[in-house]
């Protein structure tokens, strides 16, 4: 069994790409037994297992979902009894680490810049190798979309990587990406780096429903991410209302938090829209179960990226037989490389206007490519949890060093 730190998904009320990979990937090892998910209490000052509250929040379907709010919420009562647990033990007796070895030590998410100081707690405990996932470096290569707070301490966290014993990367553009950073930065020798792709949910026939007819029904064009200047949805919606204002009908939908440093301009344009009239909505954080009931009813979905370590809504669009209209730029290139996409030859509003109407229009097209969705075979989450683990154990000889 390994340890799973979670510290900072079992405390965000969001649900965002990285959050998405750690709730899947708990439920598939948590399924199987393979893991035990731990966080760091700053209030308490230690590693600790979760309480039943936490662990609720790592549900796909977490409830209480904040369309702005990425950051770990520590309510008034957690830091209280973190803070008395360090003078009174007896209060968090229930929730110390079982005192014995583990396979191994997982880190699925960004961690904080306090991690290196705090981790080697663990480090008596772990008889394996300790592994992060690795999404991408996109503050380093787009700092221009990224939130100043995250440009600042970013080259910081790739550095901290190094501490590792093995890195599995969610993409070959992300793998290539943090090995390019660490040798422009003058590292010789660093931890294995693995490409291991990511899953995506299982979807069974039946739930691949049959697209209603766009002359009969308003089509639905669905597109799920960040609201965030690198996902490029101020040119989408510069793009749909181009195409609103010459009579073409549809609906946009947008799925996705709110990045407001970076994302500012693209909500208040969706905002004037609204009062437009047009017929564009923006839910904001729901949970998986919403997801995947939106996939089902929309007619295709949309992802203009200008730049992806993996792509996650492109697959999971696909998964439902739903095409996809995308650029090749980064990670992006490896989802569309098996069809079910009509892929933009640049990211501006004109191009995006013209795949968005064709793909509307175009119906030959279409089948075209809702035929070749559905014809692609899919990496599940279990997949991508047991081919991590058996990554994991191949490191093993590797760390005994170590112990």
């Amino acid at each position: 069994m390994i340890l799973l730190d979670v510290s900072h998904t079992s405390h965000c009320p969001s649900n965002t790409g990285i959050q998405r990979v750690c709730r899947s990937l708990y439920r598939e090892l948590q399924d199987s037994d393979l893991c035990l998910p731990v966080c760091y209490d700053p209030y308490l000052k230690s590693w600790r297992i979760l309480t039943a509250g936490e662990v609720e929040n790592l549900s796909p379907n977490v409830g209480k979902l904040s369309p702005t709010n990425r950051k770990s919420i520590w309510n008034r009562g957690q830091r209280l009894k973190g803070r008395w647990g360090r003078i009174f033990p007896v209060l968090v007796r229930g929730t110390r680490i079982p005192d014995k070895h583990f396979s191994g030590f997982l880190v699925p998410e960004i961690f904080s810049p306090k991690f290196p100081n705090v981790v080697n707690e663990l480090t008596p405990r772990i008889a394996g190798p300790r592994t992060a996932l690795f999404f991408d470096a996109i503050p380093i290569g787009f700092p221009e979309y990224t939130p100043l707070t995250t440009v600042r301490r970013f080259p910081r966290y790739l550095m901290d990587l190094l501490q590792f014993d093995g890195i599995a990367a969610i993409s070959e553009t992300s793998k290539r990406d943090l090995i390019a950073f660490w040798e422009n930065n003058g590292v010789v020798k660093h931890p294995p780096v693995e490409s291991i792709p990511l899953g995506t949910d299982f979807v069974s026939e039946s739930l691949i429903c049959a697209t209603s007819d766009p002359d009969e029904v308003r089509p639905v064009i669905l597109n799920v991410s960040t609201m965030e200047g690198r996902k490029n949805h101020l040119k989408l919606l510069e793009a749909a209302e181009a195409l609103w204002s010459a009579g073409v009908s549809f609906e946009l939908k947008i799925i996705g938090a709110l990045n407001r440093e970076t994302g500012g301009p693209a909500i208040d344009l969706l905002k004037r829209l609204r009062r437009m009239g047009r017929p564009v909505c923006w839910i904001g954080h729901v949970s998986e179960n919403r997801i995947r009931e939106e996939y089902r009813k929309c007619y295709f979905s949309i992802y203009p990226s200008l730049y992806e370590g993996f792509g996650l809504p492109i697959l999971e669009s696909l998964s439902y037989g739903k095409p996809c209209i995308c650029s090749d730029r980064g990670a992006l290139r490896e989802r569309i490389k098996n069809g079910g996409c009509l892929v933009l030859s640049d990211v501006t509003d004109e191009a995006i206007a013209v795949g968005m109407r064709r793909l509307l229009e175009d119906r030959e097209l279409y089948r075209k490519l809702a035929s070749e969705a559905k014809s692609r075979k899919f990496r599940t989450w279990k997949e991508y949890s047991n081919h991590l683990i058996d990554w994991m154990d191949s490191l093993r000889s590797n760390t005994s060093q170590r112990m």
